[in-house]
């Protein structure tokens, strides 16, 4: 059994995916803070997994960097499969892939997918 206090993989994985997603905004841990309601110490520990985040405020910490919760879990993995059976940049292009409001874009997409598929390495 681990210790309590030992750090879970999923905890660690969530907070890494946190932590990148408020880089990629341009946020600080002061700023991301001000935004949830806790201090940037309180996002530091969640984001180096000292702290476990609550469902409440993870749903809250995804609509401000502007993420779904799904992509705060990617590369959680339970057991020996991820979650979905799919990589998370599979899971990735496929949320946005049905934003894109043009059949004819979609349908380009596809060929691109397809096109560097056949590629050789």
């Amino acid at each position: 059994m681990k210790p309590e206090n030992e750090r879970n993989e999923i905890d660690v994985a969530v907070g890494r995916n946190i932590r990148h997603a408020r880089e990629r905004r341009g946020l600080s841990q002061r700023q991301l803070g001000e935004m949830i309601g806790v201090t940037h110490q309180q996002v530091q520990k969640y984001e180096s997994a000292g702290d476990r985040i609550s469902a409440s405020r993870l749903a809250v910490t995804a609509r401000f960097l502007g993420c779904s919760i799904n992509k705060l879990f990617a590369g959680v993995h339970v057991g020996l499969k991820r979650t979905s059976g799919y990589s998370a940049e599979a899971l990735a292009v496929a949320a946005l892939f049905d934003r894109i409001p043009s059949a004819e874009k979609r349908a380009s997409v596809v060929e691109l997918v397809a096109s560097l598929t056949s590629e050789e390495g």
